[in-house]
């Protein structure tokens, strides 16, 4: 299953979370890379079987996580990443982070 896919290869990343919405009909997982440092997880998500149009792309800023900034975070996600949580599903995203082990 498609969680399975995303638990395994959380555990080589740097940073990786989830978001879990509100369950609406039939849920799925949305993977997102972020820009830039999440794109390095593709090809292991492509070689775990994950198909490639589960997996999209998103810009999340490290300093409003780290500010906890959770407004701005909101009002600068991408609509794609906002209307899939809005539906309920979940949203997990990749980020292999610029500073190091966290």
């Amino acid at each position: 299953p498609p969680w399975a896919v995303a638990h395994a290869f959380r555990q080589h990343s740097r940073l990786a979370y989830c978001t879990a919405s509100v369950e609406a009909g039939r849920r799925y997982t949305k993977h997102y890379l972020n820009l830039s440092n999440g794109v390095e997880a593709l090809d292991g998500l492509l070689t775990a079987g994950l198909p490639s149009e589960a997996i999209s792309f998103c810009r999340i800023q490290s300093s409003q996580c780290e500010s906890q900034d959770y407004n701005g975070l909101l009002s600068n996600l991408d609509h794609d990443m906002m209307i899939h949580l809005a539906l309920g599903h979940e949203c997990c995203v990749y980020d292999f982070g610029s500073r190091g082990a966290v």
